[in-house]
């Protein structure tokens, strides 16, 4: 009769489980700390899946960012829209998890998935008919755009208002009035429209630079 193979304890946790926790405390709060005590595991069992906080971070970055579809010329409308849609929904996750774009910015390397939104960005723009200098610096320039607005709103957009008032009293004559409603209308109106509004002027700037390219796209 053979031996009974013995079996060892099972695993306490996995580095799903982490990661899940890790999503519902969110970036703001997140610490090894706050995801051992929401697993009910120790410090060593937490380091066993995650060397490191920015590795846990890293891979919560990737699990948010796996709601953005990687832009695809083979599904893609037009380059427009693939621009336009990936920036809306990068742009409703950093308001839905606050943190993100801070997250993306401090983390050593950028994550697998951001890159991968990037590359797809990338590969939009160049079938559209950009060279690719102009693929990299629009994929560069839409991606910054979001997140540099998330990174100037934190919480109810505090920052926009105080530059508002900075912009009101501004020195000698001042600015502009037109300039100064401009301004106000923007820190005070919804992050995800002016926004869009920034997007739509990258859009027509990489029009202007490359005349012909919409016409290129249909032919492809």
């Amino acid at each position: 009769m053979q031996p009974r193979r013995r079996v060892g304890r099972p695993a306490l946790t996995d580095r799903r489980a982490l990661v899940v926790a890790a999503r519902e405390i969110g970036f703001a709060g997140l610490t090894v700390g706050a995801v051992t005590s929401a697993v009910g595991v120790k410090y060593s069992t937490f380091y066993r899946h995650f060397p490191t906080l920015d590795d846990l971070v890293s891979a919560l970055v990737d699990d948010v960012c796996g709601d953005i579809p990687i832009p695809s010329p083979a599904v893609a409308v037009s380059w427009q829209d693939s621009v336009r849609s990936t920036c809306a929904t990068l742009c409703e996750l950093n308001q839905r998890y606050p943190g993100l774009a801070s997250a993306v910015v401090e983390l050593p390397e950028l994550p697998q998935r951001v890159l991968r939104i990037y590359q797809g960005l990338t590969e939009v723009l160049l079938t559209a008919g950009f060279d690719a200098e102009r693929a990299a610096l629009g994929a560069v320039y839409a991606l910054e755009t979001v997140s540099v607005t998330a990174l100037t709103t934190p919480g109810a957009g505090h920052t926009m208002a105080a530059r508002q008032r900075s912009v009101e009293s501004g020195p000698g004559e001042g600015i502009d009035p037109g300039v100064r409603a401009a301004t106000a209308a923007l820190a005070t109106g919804p992050t995800d429209a002016w926004t869009a509004r920034k997007i739509e002027l990258l859009i027509h700037g990489l029009e202007a630079d490359h005349p012909g390219v919409s016409a290129a796209w249909n032919r492809n």
